[in-house]
């Protein structure tokens, strides 16, 4: 599986207009060559070279801690999910959508690798066969 640096992921964030803030109080230059190892929304997955995904329901700042001890690098977050602005990251307007890119971008763009053939059933339920 092909692996992106940090900065391709921002850069992606941005393309998909999902990137609402980009601060400047640490400097990106030093980690945005950084190959992504993995990406995690539950900070008990987190390993080295993680970018982790500040999202749920019920999520609490003491994840976002539990996952930079356990080796982020950096995080991304909608405004009311950030708890730790001295810590690389960016902010986000829709944390599912940006997920979703990430996600993508992570398993290198499986969608335009596959196709999809749409049949219908009875009583107007599709069933799909995905063509590899």
């Amino acid at each position: 599986m092909k692996k992106y640096l940090l900065k391709d992921y921002i850069s992606l964030l941005q393309k998909e207009n999902l990137l609402e803030d980009l601060p400047t109080n640490f400097d990106f230059s030093k980690l945005e060559n950084i190959e992504i190892e993995k990406i995690a929304h539950n900070s008990k997955e987190v390993v080295a070279n993680t970018l982790y995904i500040c999202k749920g329901l019920n999520y609490k700042p003491s994840y976002l801690q539990e996952a930079i001890a356990n080796g982020a690098i950096f995080y991304v977050a909608e405004k009311e999910n950030v708890t730790n602005s001295t810590f690389p990251h960016v902010v986000v307007n829709d944390i599912r959508k940006a997920l979703a890119a990430i996600s993508c971008m992570y398993f290198d763009f499986p969608t335009e690798k596959i196709h999809m053939i749409g049949l219908t059933g009875t009583k107007r339920k599709v069933y799909y066969c995905l063509l590899y």
